[in-house]
């Protein structure tokens, strides 16, 4: 990961979004993005935004193999920036 984009987080033009967040509440981050971008989203136009979401699950698609590869190139890219990803709901 590129740690400048990680020290610029909390500026009023950087947004960051994780999968997982989405995964969890796709609402509330398709609502913040919006409100990032001053867009106005309302109760009515919500669920057809909602509707164009695709979802894939990794277990599906990784290796076991895969899965370790990634997780050492994870720790290693991801070290000292307190970012965390939830891997699971």
């Amino acid at each position: 990961m590129n740690s400048y984009w990680w020290s610029q987080r909390n500026d009023k033009n950087v947004l960051f979004v994780k999968y997982e967040d989405m995964q969890r509440s796709l609402s509330d981050v398709v609502e913040k993005v919006a409100s990032f971008l001053g867009w106005p989203i309302t109760d009515k136009n919500l669920p057809e935004l909602l509707k164009h979401w695709r979802v894939g699950d990794w277990k599906n698609h990784f290796t076991v193999a895969e899965s370790e590869a990634f997780d050492e190139l994870y720790r290693e890219k991801m070290a000292g920036t307190g970012l965390k990803f939830d891997y699971e709901l």
